[in-house]
């Protein structure tokens, strides 16, 4: 069924999908309609056998009142078709534009990039996820982009790591269909206002990837059971910094997905994009998977890339000791709550966020960042090195929104008393310059 996420909880379960329409993608599907021409492909009717919507009638809007409260007999998504649906001419239309566009992602495919192009052309789009997929092509074509952006780059990585035939068409499908569930979003979940995003948008938006996995398994077995599995991993890290926090290890495809979206969102980029893919990925020891690191690392060394930036060292002092003061003010509230007396689970949980910050305060002292930014004179003869430690603190103050959000989801998911932890999540928000 068309999710609803109303009430804003993760679910527990990835196999089912809610009975009640979401009214978010309901809507997205009625403004695809005209262009493609949405029909039902066999009755629609409520769980007492009351017909709503005759098979082979045109969807338009006068569909939304009738569904949008009603319990239904079937899943909306295996009830609905398009007439022109989204082929694999149009996908490849599409990431050719894509490269085109990216040249940087181009330099990372290289040579592979026709069998890529060739492998992406053998993705199915079929049932629920297909017809998401011909919708988002009309609705939000630059978000399509971004999926066949990420599908290539899991692709170049699967072939990279070896996979087989199987294994490549996964890493296709996977990366076409890895954000469907942002279908089911409110638009300013989506696309929030500047500023940042509220903890209940933030909780919104984190069950996106678990919605993907449902829509996937509601194909009922059209696809490898492989992507339902990895679909909801392509937010998580593997020291556990993602989201929506998976319990367990990630799966072999989802070890590929989750680099490919990070990818994918570096080299779309307009500023050293190779330069910032390699320290993104290689910034926090234990973040991203080492045979993934290590292939893009190795591709990244033959490619050559922008000189170096001018960097202005005295801006430069004030990007590490923000980032700095930040770390130093969560690892003392985390220090704070130890001494306190904490219920062992709480205990427990404070230990792995602990570890996570201090992976991030590691990174900065790692570069040089501490010993180098007040040393102008240094910085200033050695634009290389000073480019470096400006990239790396740049990408650790971008990076530290999402620790904050992680952080807090943990907190308010996991915590028994979530009130005590507040000053520790308040720490994340003191700048260098408050008191």
């Amino acid at each position: 069924m068309l999710w609803s996420l109303t009430d804003q909880e993760i679910p527990g379960s990835e196999d089912l999908l809610p009975e009640r329409p979401n009214p978010h993608c309901l809507d997205r599907l009625i403004q695809a309609a005209p262009v493609r021409e949405l029909i039902a492909c066999e009755d629609i009717r409520d769980q007492r056998g009351v017909l709503l919507w005759a098979r082979g009638q045109a969807v338009d809007s006068g569909i939304r009142e009738r569904l949008i409260a009603r319990r239904l007999l079937r899943p909306l998504e295996s009830s609905l078709t398009f007439r022109d649906t989204l082929g694999a001419m149009e996908v490849l239309a599409c990431a050719r534009r894509v490269l085109d566009e990216h040249p940087a992602v181009a330099r990372l495919l290289g040579p592979d990039s026709q069998q890529v192009l060739a492998i992406l052309g053998q993705a199915r789009l079929l049932k629920g996820p297909g017809m998401l997929l011909t919708a988002l092509a009309q609705e939000r074509p630059a978000a399509l982009a971004h999926a066949a952006l990420v599908a290539m780059i899991n692709i170049w990585l699967a072939i990279g790591l070896g996979r087989g035939e199987g294994g490549l068409l996964d890493a296709a499908e996977s990366g076409l269909m890895h954000d469907l569930g942002e279908f089911y979003l409110a638009p300013e979940v989506l696309h929030p206002p500047a500023g940042r995003m509220s903890f209940d948008a933030w909780r919104a938006l984190s069950v996106h990837p678990v919605v993907g996995c449902a829509l996937v398994r509601e194909a009922g077995g059209v696809y490898d059971e492989a992507l339902a599995v990895a679909i909801p991993e392509h937010h998580e890290r593997v020291d556990g910094s993602g989201y929506p926090a998976a319990s367990g290890a990630i799966s072999p495809l989802g070890r590929l997905l989750l680099c490919a979206e990070v990818l994918a969102t570096l080299l779309a980029g307009s500023d050293h994009v190779l330069v910032r893919a390699r320290i993104a990925l290689q910034m926090i020891p234990g973040q991203f998977p080492r045979e993934v690191v290590g292939l893009v690392a190795a591709r990244l060394r033959l490619l050559p890339h922008d000189p170096p930036g001018e960097v202005d060292p005295a801006a430069l002092q004030i990007t590490v000791s923000d980032v700095l003061y930040r770390l130093e003010r969560v690892s003392a509230a985390a220090d704070a709550l130890r001494a306190g007396d904490l219920e062992p689970s709480d205990r427990q949980l404070l230990g792995r966020l602990s570890e996570q910050v201090a992976r991030y305060t590691m990174a900065m002292h790692d570069c040089g960042a501490h010993a180098l930014v007040g040393k102008h004179d240094w910085l200033q003869a050695d634009p290389q090195a000073a480019d470096e430690v400006f990239r790396v603190a740049r990408e650790m103050a971008w990076q530290l929104p999402g620790l904050h959000r992680h952080v807090e989801l943990m907190v308010r998911s996991r915590a028994t008393q979530p009130g005590r932890w507040q000053p520790l999540l308040d720490a994340f928000d003191a700048g260098a310059g408050a008191g």
